[in-house]
Order: C-alpha cells, then structure tokens, then sequence
C-alpha cells in the first residue's frame, strides 16, 4: 500500500466563515508538504511514546533527549521504520483517509504557526525550543 503523509500549516488569520468563497486574498493554508511512502505494511498512531531526538556535536559528541509531547506516526515497510512526528503543541488538527480494506491511505498533519516550527529531520516538526533548548544529554 502507498501512503501520503501531509503536514499543512494552519493560516490563523484566514476567514473561516469566507472559506467556501472563491476569490481570497488570504490563503487557508501558509504551506504544505508531502511524503508518499510505498510498500507500506504497518501504520502505527502513537500518542503517548516519546520521540528520541538524537544530536552529533562538530567534535563527535552524541546527544540526545527525549520530546515527551509529541504525536507520532510510525511507518514500517518491508526495509526500514519510519517515525513522522509533530509536537502537540503546534498539531492543529489531524485527519485519516482510508484506502481499501480500512488501510490508512492519507494521514494530514494540521500545524498552527503560532510558534516557530522546525523541521529537525525529514518529517518531524517540532518547536524551536523543543528541536534546540535544554535537555540533552551526551551519551
């Protein structure tokens, strides 16, 4: 099965009672971004694990801390496990479509820009503060 994974960030500031009228001069969405991961076997919704962040500083030293609030999704093909994450406290919304067979065919992420976002590693939006503020540990 393939899967699209979708992160969207929320334009606070679009009208939500003029969403349906064609002409905007505000978009209902700032940015988007999309991942289709194929030959999907398993998809996993995980609320309440934490995300190991892990960290390499110039001279080698490893460090790493855990993101405690964090929504993950975790993708497994026949070759890897995948971890798609967002902190809660910029998720939004989220929303599911199934495919055939009840099999999760989209997974949209819903973020709200209140707070910087970084994109730390290929599909795990987190805060600033949470991507670079105290916590760490070398390992």
């Amino acid at each position: 099965m393939t899967l699209k994974i979708v992160y969207k960030s929320v334009n606070v500031d679009f009208p939500d009672d003029k969403a349906d009228e064609p002409q905007q001069d505000k978009q209902q969405y700032l940015w988007t971004k999309s991942f289709n991961v194929e030959d999907v076997e398993k998809v996993d919704i995980l609320e309440d694990e934490p995300f190991l962040l892990k960290a390499e500083l110039e001279d080698g030293t490893q460090l790493q801390k855990q993101i405690i609030d964090i929504f993950i999704l975790r993708v497994t093909t026949p070759k890897s496990q995948k971890d798609y994450a967002v902190s809660k406290e910029v998720l939004c919304d989220i929303s599911e479509i199934p495919g055939e067979k009840g099999a999760l065919k989209e997974f949209c992420f819903y973020l709200n820009e209140v707070t910087e976002i970084v994109e730390i590693i290929e599909g795990v939006f987190l805060t600033e503060e949470e991507a670079y503020g105290d916590g760490f540990e070398v390992v």
